[in-house]
């Protein structure tokens, strides 16, 4: 087949003719006319022609063509720009309960909105899964995972005391409390399906009490998922709010085997709140002494204490003197943040290395001249650890502050300042 020179007269006959006799042959010139330019009439022409004649090559072109103009089209709109996108789920942000609400905000509090207005039960524990996927507690009620984008809450567990997130965040551990004592359920998030119901039984007796006999008041269940995914670290309570009633386990998920690392921790319904260190070879807890005449801290005094998972060495990090409650690791586990009480006037953000040492102050009310300074920690020091959070790169923590019920969200660099991040609504509980 040889070259054939068209002209753009030629062409546009060669339509006007197929628009009104259409014949097998008119793939050709309507390639050809929307396609042909004066320096491309050339060459391909023919080459072209001859490709459309065979059936399997003219579908292979079509489909290219196709696809040239669907990548085009994607391209136009990244040109023009798309829709705006959410601050929350490009960055992930903040998660936090108000007046029995979930609500999501960007990283620094900006573009807060409602997800849902009404919880069951009464929401606590917000947890982020992905940055469209939220867990959260309804107590009493149950465990449920919430898309942000369709806010139904969908139901994981009937009940649960303690949540822990697997590390690739698709299972989560719930604590449950139940009459042969605690058990661990692991749930698919996507699925909803139970994978494993584990129960956990001490290798000890809580000592018995006149009301409440051996184990039979025990509670508790998992804090934190190991980095390997093997072996849940989990706390006990004997709920007889005896001297020794404090307990802090590894439970193997694979075999139920439990292994104590604590054990006759004081006091009762304070709980011990252990952390994990990022790279799982280190557990940092809370052991309470009993406040005596003249002590500062108003309920029961905490003492954090860091204990090595391979070797079992416990230390203490802090004096008995005051209360340092809530630690938290920070991501790359070069420190441990902590609510700070040592003059009897509030908790103060201090962090401290895992070993002890470089015990430093981030806020100070005293001096303060915003006062924005002292840190919530709920009421005789239950569960505080869920009102501190470090910054992904490990530059800052978010915190709460506030009289009573009325707190805000602040946060404080290591380095750097005191500021407000979201002070329009009132924070219950939160995550980042």
């Amino acid at each position: 087949m040889t070259t054939q020179h068209l002209s753009d007269e030629l062409i546009r006959s060669a339509i006007a003719r197929r628009v009104t006799d259409a014949t097998e042959g008119d793939l050709r010139e309507r390639v050809l006319a929307a396609t042909a330019t004066a320096s491309q009439r050339r060459g391909w022409v023919a080459g072209i022609g001859e490709a459309l004649e065979r059936p399997d090559r003219r579908r292979a072109i079509v489909a290219m063509a196709a696809v040239a103009l669907l990548v085009a089209s994607l391209a136009a709109i990244a040109l023009v720009g798309g829709p705006a996108r959410d601050p929350v789920l490009s960055g992930r942000g903040i998660v936090f309960i108000s007046n029995g609400g979930l609500y999501v905000a960007g990283p620094r509090g900006e573009a807060a909105r409602i997800v849902v207005a009404d919880l069951p039960g009464l929401p606590s524990r917000p947890m982020w899964v992905d940055a469209e996927t939220v867990v959260v507690q309804g107590t009493p009620g149950g465990v449920y995972a919430i898309n942000l984008g369709t806010p139904f809450p969908r139901l994981l567990e009937a009940n649960g005391q303690l949540l822990a997130l697997s590390p690739d965040h698709t299972r989560i551990a719930i604590g449950l409390d139940r009459p042969d004592g605690p058990h661990v359920s692991i749930v698919e998030i996507a699925s909803g399906l139970k994978v494993a119901d584990i129960v956990v039984r001490p290798a000890f007796a809580f000592p018995a009490t006149p009301q409440i006999g051996p184990q039979e008041g025990l509670t508790g269940g998992p804090h934190a998922w190991s980095p390997d995914g093997r072996w849940l670290l989990g706390q006990g309570l004997d709920t007889d709010e005896s001297a020794t009633s404090g307990w802090i386990y590894q439970l193997d998920i694979q075999t139920g085997e439990i292994r104590d690392l604590e054990t006759d921790l004081c006091c009762g319904l304070n709980q011990p709140n252990p952390v994990l260190s990022p790279d799982g070879s280190r557990v940092v807890y809370v052991n309470y002494h009993q406040a005596g005449r003249g002590d500062i801290c108003g309920f029961r005094c905490g003492t954090l204490w860091s204990v090595e998972l391979a070797t079992g060495v416990r230390t203490q990090l802090t004096p008995d003197a005051g209360s340092e409650i809530g630690p938290v690791f920070s991501p790359d586990g070069t420190w441990v943040a902590f609510l700070d009480d040592d003059a009897g006037v509030g908790f103060e953000i201090a962090i401290i290395r895992p070993d002890g040492t470089g015990l430093r102050k981030l806020t100070n009310s005293a001096d303060s001249l915003t006062d924005a300074a002292d840190a919530f920690a709920p009421r005789g020091n239950l569960e505080p650890y869920r009102y501190l959070f470090w910054d992904a790169d490990g530059t800052g923590l978010t915190f709460m502050r506030g009289p009573g019920e009325s707190h805000e969200l602040w946060h404080v660099t290591v380095d750097g300042p005191v500021e407000l991040r979201l002070g329009t609504v009132v924070v219950s509980e939160f995550a980042t």
